[in-house]
């Protein structure tokens, strides 16, 4: 269980990574605006703002990636359903 942390992730991720270029973990580009920069928790447990759990990513990449882990928990659901025997 992760102790909850009140700290605002983009401050951790940026005091401890306060210089530009930021890498997107999706993509690879360089990021070189804060602005352009979105923080991810790694492990998805936006109480662990440890530095080691967050990474740089650009906002529209984060959205695509979470949006990519649904669609694979939805269909890992699918696959684990019981079959029907009516």
């Amino acid at each position: 269980m992760v102790r909850n942390n009140t700290q605002n992730p983009r401050d951790v991720f940026f005091g401890a990574n306060p210089s530009a270029p930021w890498i997107c973990f999706v993509c690879g580009e360089e990021m070189y605006q804060r602005s352009a920069v979105d923080v991810h928790h790694i492990d998805m447990e936006h109480r662990n703002n440890r530095i080691s759990n967050l990474d740089s990513v650009h906002p529209y990449c984060h959205k695509e990636w979470h949006n990519r882990l649904k669609a694979l928990a939805a269909e890992a659901i699918e696959l684990f359903e019981p079959i029907s025997t009516v």
